[in-house]
């Protein structure tokens, strides 16, 4: 994923976040973390390796990294990260917009920044079929959707619940 100067606060929140949860083999010193935020600050890190890495250091064992073609983790699922969508064509919410899901193969953990409420949103969705062609995801954030009342997904409360499904 590029990242350009208008999105790199996003990076930052995300990383700020992420930086918690990452297995602390990977941050051995205090000191790494104010690298990291720095780095993060100017861009310079992607974000959904640091996603990566700290939903499979929390899933309790469940899965492991793999990073191929058309998935991220040993049991098929793929980390998307996103940040809330608020176009004025959106009407007054924002949208969760999860794209690049033509070739997965399991489920998604979605993880999504609303910036306008300065908080995560954290949703499994294992069912997409039906907009496979379209190669997006699109649902109302905080609202009612298939993609988070339980038919085709759910939301969850906290990142390590997340993780651990």
């Amino acid at each position: 994923m590029a990242t350009t100067d208008a999105t790199v606060v996003f990076d930052v929140a995300f990383i700020n976040e992420l930086v918690q949860h990452l297995p602390a083999h990977l941050i051995s010193d205090p000191k790494q973390v104010d690298t990291i935020k720095y780095l993060a600050k100017h861009g310079l890190l992607q974000r959904d390796r640091f996603y990566e890495f700290a939903l499979a250091g929390n899933s309790k064992g469940k899965y492991a990294m793999c990073s191929e073609d058309a998935r991220d983790f040993t049991d098929d699922s793929d980390a998307k990260s996103v940040t809330v969508n608020y176009r004025e064509s959106n009407g007054s919410g924002g949208k969760v917009l999860v794209t690049g899901i033509g070739n997965k193969v399991g489920a998604l953990r979605v993880m999504a920044y609303d910036p306008a409420a300065e908080n995560f949103h954290y949703y499994f969705i294992f069912d997409y079929e039906s907009v496979r062609d379209y190669g997006r995801i699109e649902f109302p954030v905080g609202g009612n959707s298939k993609y988070n009342n339980g038919e085709c997904g759910f939301e969850l409360n906290t990142f390590n619940e997340l993780a651990e499904m």
